[in-house]
Formats: structure tokens, sequence, C-alpha cells
């Protein structure tokens, strides 16, 4: 409920001047409320002390295993993980060039990357 509130405020209600930082927001909040979902709904994680065990024993995982390899909850824990830290740094680094704008020779790759 949170993260659709989060959404339509991004989208209806951000001023024209962040007219590019509000997708980089956006990304930002779909690619946790995607890990979160998996986290909290699919993988159902037993309470283990070691992240290598997070993902091991669920309902899903025991469900599909006949399916696929029960390490997919794992390999899949870790790229949905990933996708959130790509996305905080895929922010962060818009936000520092858009803050240095006279610094434009040591930011130009940032911009050109991201932008």
């Amino acid at each position: 409920m949170v993260t659709a509130l989060s959404v339509w405020l991004i989208v209806a209600h951000s001023p024209p001047s962040m007219a590019t930082y509000k997708w980089f927001l956006l990304n930002l909040s779909l690619s946790c409320f995607i890990y979160d979902t998996f986290v909290t709904v699919l993988a159902d994680p037993i309470p283990l002390f070691l992240p290598a065990a997070l993902c091991s024993e669920s309902l899903v995982v025991r469900l599909l295993t006949p399916f696929i390899p029960p390490a997919w909850g794992l390999a899949l824990h870790n790229i949905l993980l990933s996708s959130c830290g790509v996305s905080i740094s895929y922010a962060f680094l818009y936000r520092l060039a858009a803050l240095r704008p006279q610094r434009q020779g040591d930011w130009w790759y940032v911009r050109r990357w991201i932008c």
C-alpha cells in the first residue's frame, strides 16, 4: 500500500524540475518492492543467521523442487538484492552529477551513462 502511494506521488505529483530524477525514484521504489515481495511472501524465509540459508527452505522452494533446482531461491534473492543496490547507485550517481554541474569534465561519463 505504501509503495502504491509512493509510485502515485512520484508519477503524478513530481514537479517539472524532477523530470529525469522521478524515473530513478520510480526504479528504486519498484525494485525494492519486488525484492520485499519476494523475501516476505514468496521466499518465506526461515529465521537463520547465515544469509546463504535465507531462502533455502521455503514453501515455494519445497513445492517447486521437482521442477527446478532448490538453489533458485538463493540465486533469485541475490539477483533482486543486487537490483536494489544498482537502483540506489544509479540514483546517487545522477544526484552527484546534478549537484556538481561546474565539473563537467569529471562527470560527463556519468551523465552520459545513466541519462
